[in-house]
């Protein structure tokens, strides 16, 4: 060994800086090494391990798991050496590796994979099984989703420590436990603030006194209020035990509910437990967001909120969400729907009947939440405009919209100048179904389709035109247009009277674009797909 790197290596260990005592640190760390018995159990050393990195496969003999390449080290009758052997399903482990082939440690027990076989003591929870299997996870039931996955899941109820939203019966994961409600005033009590014998009878009262991160508390009633929250971060919490609490409008030309970010900085908004629904149509002076309008701020719809029932005359029927900075790298608006909340039966007279998305905002969708029953001419259930993004997780859905020109489910464009390409997400058990149009009955993508998990595209209609899941519109050549569907992701039951019922693609003026779809696409009439693609 070169003295100079001797030397160095003893420095590291905190060692002499003679060269001599250098050499003898050195000497004692290799020999302290050489010695370590975790090293030559690895390495298969000592007795009978030839010194070579080798471990005992099934049946071979061992003295502790560290020895068997799977399962575990189970002692012998006597207690001499013992057998490596994997677990069954339900049996307790450590890591994925103690299981038997098909199966994964999970919560501690060894549970069968999503689609896989073997074993006979539980399904893992969260995936598919046959009415009256049992599941490896004792508290949970195998029963038919409310929302997302197809046919029946090991499930666990409200109260059950998870890991993710589809292990839930409905609501979501929220902190590690299955719950209704997960926004952080959730777990106190409500204690209502707002009522007519409360500190406040009126709701924007309690709004412009309160503090910023303050929990307003409304008690059950209708409250006819425009509300506006400007500059700071607050939780509006219905006490809905003795009745729904409903948040609407005043007048005609008017939305229920205003959040201005954009000249303060980013603020948040929690709404938990309440319904935004609107009783008059905005006009011509005002043209977006029915039910709530948000700028440049976070909102989350949390527990069974709801935006029911409102009208614009333009943009976002039910909600609309911008990006109001001048600065075009700036992050936009963020919406959180997540438990069973939900936007609903609302309408505009152009794009995004349920929702509407510009200037790079985002839209998430959690749990059991829901965009459904709403109707416009272009995207009934969500419309992106620019450099928009939609994540939809666990058992969320995009189901039963009508729009009267194109996509029933979404509309996802990108618009120049971008920043980044607009992209539906969806995953888990995240699903689009049951929506209608001319044309596009689920989605239009100019911008990126990604699919995984067991999310599904299914049962959707273009009832005068091509594409009845999925259609593709490349028509720009500065960004590729892309649809990728991997995992158990599928494109299914969706029909058109055109051609693509399952996926239809055209390209303009040189727009490029891509696919990757194995054999997600099936089932879908009259055909598969249509247009430039080929499945």
């Amino acid at each position: 060994m070169d003295e100079g790197r001797i030397e160095r290596v003893a420095r590291a260990l905190g060692g002499a800086t003679s060269r001599r005592g250098a050499m003898a640190g050195v000497l004692v760390a290799m020999t302290t090494v050489m010695a370590t018995p975790d090293l030559n159990a690895r390495r298969g050393g000592g007795p009978g391990g030839g010194g070579k990195n080798r471990c005992g496969r099934a049946k071979a003999k061992c003295k502790d798991d560290r020895e068997c390449c799977t399962g575990v080290c189970r002692p012998g009758s006597t207690g001499g050496q013992g057998r490596c052997a994997c677990l069954a399903g339900g049996k307790s482990c450590t890591v994925t590796k103690n299981c038997c082939n098909g199966f994964v440690c999970r919560e501690g027990r060894c549970q069968k994979r999503s689609g896989g076989g073997g074993g006979d003591l539980g399904v893992g929870t969260g995936q598919a099984c046959t009415t009256g299997e049992a599941c490896a996870n004792p508290a949970a039931t195998c029963t038919t989703a409310l929302i997302g996955c197809e046919g029946t899941r090991c499930r666990l109820p409200i109260g059950q420590p998870c890991q993710e939203g589809k292990d839930c019966e409905s609501g979501s994961c929220a902190g590690g436990v299955c719950a209704t409600c997960s926004c952080p005033a959730c777990k106190t009590a409500c204690t209502p603030t707002v009522c007519p014998t409360c500190p406040y009878q009126k709701i924007q009262d309690a709004i412009d006194a309160a503090s910023d991160g303050a929990v307003i508390d409304i008690a059950p009633g209708t409250y006819s209020e425009d509300l506006s929250i400007d500059g700071k971060s607050l939780t509006l919490r219905g006490c809905t035990a003795g009745g729904p609490v409903i948040l609407k409008n005043r007048f005609y030309q008017s939305r229920t509910l205003s959040i201005n970010g954009d000249e303060t900085g980013p603020i948040d908004i929690d709404l938990i437990d309440v319904t935004i629904k609107g009783y008059y149509a905005l006009g011509p002076n005002d043209t977006y967001g029915g039910g709530v309008s948000i700028a440049s701020g976070s909102l989350d719809l949390c527990g069974a909120t709801s935006v029911d029932d409102n009208l614009a005359s333009q943009y976002g029927g039910g909600i609309f969400a911008v990006n109001m900075s001048n600065d075009p790298t700036s992050a936009g608006a963020v919406v959180s729907m997540y438990d069973t909340s939900s936007v609903k039966n609302n309408s505009c007279g152009s794009y995004g009947g349920g929702v509407y998305l510009d200037k790079g905002s985002v839209l998430w969708m959690w749990g059991s939440s829901t965009i459904t029953g709403n109707t416009t001419d272009y995207g009934a259930g969500v419309y992106i405009e620019q450099d928009g993004i939609v994540t939809m997780r666990d058992a969320s859905s995009i189901s039963g919209n009508a729009a009267n020109d194109e996509a029933g489910g979404a509309s996802i464009y990108t618009s120049a100048p971008f920043n980044v390409v607009s992209t539906l997400t969806m995953t888990d058990c995240a699903v689009i179904a049951d929506n209608e149009a001319p044309k596009a009955g689920g989605v239009t993508i100019d911008g990126k389709l990604l699919m995984s998990g067991d999310s599904s595209i299914r049962d959707n209609k273009a009832t005068a035109g091509d594409g009845g899941g999925i259609r593709v519109e490349a028509v720009d050549a500065s960004y590729t247009a892309e649809v990728t569907i991997t995992g158990n992701a599928t494109v299914t039951g969706n029909s058109a009277t055109g051609s693509g019922g399952g996926l239809f693609i055209f390209s303009l003026q040189g727009g490029l674009y891509t696919y990757s779809v194995g054999s997600a696409i099936t089932g879908n009439t009259p055909d598969q797909c249509g247009g430039d693609a080929s499945c």
